[in-house]
């Protein structure tokens, strides 16, 4: 075979050729006469054409060898449609890095085959987002065809153009019975607009969402208008799955909710935030209980955001139920809203089975009456495997998981927040929910546990492998829990959480600052390193010793600390960040800053004396003490 390159398949004739061919003499360019001028143009365009578009068909064949070109038409298609319908739906969440229309320059400015192949698939253009700053929609319907419509219409709060408005609200008319997916996120005034456009009944419409969220109708001081935005039967939408209303003036006698195949149901009421956190009347609870009966033999997924009626102003108890419906494919519950409202609604609901609760409440009515509720939800669901329980000076924050690793959880089985006044109802949730933590392997913890009684709270977790303490000012009482307890008429003790195998400490105060009191009660804090040294100690002479330890952000910690650790725990890992303002330094470093407030109040609730920095307080290293010495100081507790 010649190794010599092939010859050109296509000639390409010179210059003078062209002339000639245009029936000219001569042969140069410059010898053209000007009248000729036009007749050699068009020759040399033809030419140009011709050749362009033979270079096109061997680009395509080109394109042809390699492995996406040799995919078959129907699949490239729907590989074309599946990005469009990703950046559809990402696209109403990160709508800055991930524009839902840059799809277009993804698959289609390649090459001129997958051009003609969208503008040749109705499916790829039925995902619309129009942001009423285009007028790109009729486009959309017209290449759309018949296929199915997904469409998010988002109105700035400057407000559109008229004309943009007009072309939506025709377009959504025209097309109704396409509709699959309708959001429409606007001020009310447009939805209403946009809303009494639509020709009913929307046969496939199976996702609804009006959100005045975003609107410029947010500002205080907004009243919710007297008309209503969508009045619409059960037959008005016959297939309709997911209805979401987020901020808009709705009852729960309106028709909307009267809608049998519901199976996910979100309520945000409409209410002035100009700092009032009571909710406009939304209708009767006995109006809720009976749109919410309609929709319980399918309903999947219930959302209520401030639109639970309320109690009068001075209930002092949560009434009890008048009636229990039955949810018998419940799987999901978010509930926001007074505590008491909250609680009341649950007292009237049966859930056979539950995999996710979300619970985001204020006030101190009814905190008992619903841990007591969640606690019968989870009796019948696996075990919790993982537990984040946190507090501050105004409420409690409670996260559970049935299973989990150590770096990553699955879905939060339960999130109850309660945000109330003092004290805390802590314990009124943990005697209530508690009898489920038996079983946890993981624990966080962070806040302030001033109320706790930390014998019983430990004692209820028996299986306990992990310990995570996150920005927390320990009390003594703390630290005498996790003692190990002599046993009567015996030389040997035993420890609450015999398999307690790994502690995580992190922005943990190892050493207090100069001049602090010292603890007087079980429920004062005390200097963190000491007391924490003498518990591992205590843990290893009994047996039940410490495997790992994990230091990280500390404040107040040195070398000297962590080495004295090593000597008792077999792995301690620390990120070796060394607060130079130790136990005897005489500032705050800025992680100490931190952790105070512009009042000088502990974010965890403990004053700062004014006078500290002045007081001159003499300090003595901590001995080591003896195991006799050791066991005089452990507490004897009798049960």
């Amino acid at each position: 075979m010649s190794s010599q390159p092939c010859a050109p398949s296509v000639r390409v004739p010179t210059v003078g050729e062209l002339v000639r061919a245009a029936g000219l003499p001569g042969g140069a360019v410059g010898d053209v006469p000007q009248a000729d001028i036009p007749l050699v143009r068009a020759a040399m365009l033809r030419s140009i054409e011709a050749y362009q578009a033979a270079i096109m068909e061997i680009k395509t064949g080109l394109n042809m060898l390699t492995p996406i070109g040799r995919l078959p038409r129907e699949l490239l298609a729907e590989i074309m449609t599946s990005v469009a319908r990703d950046y559809y739906f990402n696209g109403h969440y990160d709508r800055v890095n991930r524009h839902p229309l840059h799809w277009i320059k993804v698959t289609t400015h390649v090459c001129r085959t997958w051009r003609f192949l969208a503008l040749d698939t109705p499916a790829l253009w039925a995902y619309i987002t129009l942001d009423m700053e285009n007028e790109h929609f009729l486009d959309f319907i017209a290449r759309s065809k018949k296929a199915p419509l997904f469409v998010t219409t988002f109105v700035p709060r400057y407000g559109p153009r008229p004309a943009v408005v007009k072309m939506a609200v025709e377009g959504l008319s025209r097309e109704s019975d396409r509709l699959q997916e309708l959001l429409l996120r606007a001020p009310v005034r447009y939805l209403q607009t946009l809303c009494a456009g639509m020709k009913l009944p929307a046969g496939l419409l199976r996702t609804l969402t009006l959100d005045a969220r975003d609107s410029g109708e947010s500002d205080h001081g907004r009243t919710a208008p007297a008309k209503q935005t969508l009045v619409a039967l059960p037959e008005a939408f016959p297939n309709l799955r997911h209805l979401e209303i987020r901020n808009l003036p709705v009852k729960w006698q309106d028709a909307i909710f009267m809608n049998p195949s519901v199976t996910s149901l979100t309520v945000t009421a409409f209410f002035d935030r100009s700092g009032r956190k009571r909710s406009p009347e939304v209708g009767r609870f006995k109006d809720l209980l009976l749109a919410l009966e309609l929709l319980a033999p399918s309903l999947q997924s219930l959302t209520l955001e401030e639109s639970i009626p309320r109690l009068p102003a001075d209930t002092t108890k949560v009434p009890s139920p008048t009636r229990i419906l039955s949810f018998p494919a419940l799987r999901s519950i978010r509930l926001v809203g007074d505590v008491v409202d909250c609680a009341r609604l649950m007292r009237h609901m049966s859930t056979p089975v539950i995999v996710s609760i979300s619970i985001r409440t204020y006030g101190n009515i009814g905190v008992a009456e619903i841990a007591q509720r969640l606690s019968e939800d989870f009796t019948r669901t696996e075990p919790w495997q993982d537990v984040s329980l946190g507090t501050s000076s105004r409420s409690v924050d409670l996260m559970t998981w049935t299973g989990s690793t150590l770096y990553e959880r699955r879905p939060v089985d339960l999130s109850f927040n309660v945000s109330a006044g003092m004290p805390i109802p802590l314990p009124a949730i943990c005697s209530q929910v508690g009898v489920w933590f038996r079983t946890l392997r993981r624990l966080s913890m962070s806040g302030l546990y001033e109320t706790m009684n930390w014998r019983e709270f430990f004692a209820r977790t028996p299986q306990l492998e992990e310990l995570h303490i996150d920005s927390l000012d320990p009390p003594q009482g703390f630290f005498d829990a996790l003692h190990p307890t002599s046993r009567p008429h015996s030389k040997y003790s035993i420890a609450l959480l015999p398999h307690l195998r790994r502690v995580e400490l992190e922005y943990i105060a190892f050493h207090s600052r100069r001049g602090q009191r010292p603890a007087v009660t079980a429920n004062d804090a005390v200097e963190f390193f000491p007391a924490f040294i003498r518990v591992l100690k205590s843990r290893a002479s009994a047996n039940s010793p410490l495997a790992e330890l994990h230091i990280y952000t500390c404040i107040r910690v040195q070398a000297v600390d962590v080495k004295a650790l090593k000597e008792i725990v077999a792995d301690v890992q620390w990120d070796a960040q060394e607060d130079m303002d130790g136990p005897s330094g005489d500032c705050w470093s800025d992680s100490d800053s931190d952790r105070y407030d512009s009042d000088g109040m502990s974010i965890h609730g403990d004053p700062v004396d004014a006078e500290t920095d002045s007081e001159e307080v003499e300090e003595t290293d901590e001995e080591e003490l003896t195991e006799e010495q050791l066991a005089a100081e452990m507490p004897v507790w009798v049960t």
